[in-house]
């Protein structure tokens, strides 16, 4: 008599395949406190600051729009950490660039997920 061959592995093979997983995920879980701590404290100061200077000079707009590139650049790596901890590719958007100043202003300020990367940095990680 043939033996038969499963289609599924047992569940000690499946359980022993997440296993393998574990050191990568907790190096990329380690990282990603990193990165949401130090960004949470550069967010907040930068967000503080640019709101400040906003009403008294109008530099804050550069402040503020260096806040909404920290967003893009923190949201930017996370998706590329979790990309190698195994996780499947998440979308994201393109900044689109538009030519001149007041196309720049508008590049980044009128671009909601400018805005939901900025959130992302600010508001969750108080759990933290």
């Amino acid at each position: 008599m043939m033996p038969t061959t499963d289609a599924h592995p047992s569940f000690w093979a499946r359980y022993g395949a997440l296993w393998r997983g574990v050191p990568r995920e907790l190096a990329g879980l380690l990282a990603l406190i990193v990165i949401a701590q130090l960004s949470f404290a550069l967010a907040w100061g930068l967000v503080s600051a640019g709101i400040s200077l906003l009403v008294a000079f109008l530099l804050g707009v550069f402040v503020i729009a260096g806040a909404l590139y920290l967003g893009w650049g923190v949201g930017w790596l996370d998706t590329r950490i979790l990309r190698w901890m195994g996780r499947p590719e998440i979308a994201r958007p393109r900044l689109v660039r538009r030519p001149g100043f007041v196309g720049w202003l508008r590049s980044i300020f009128a671009t909601p997920y400018s805005w939901l990367q900025l959130g992302y940095v600010l508001l969750p990680q108080f759990a933290l």
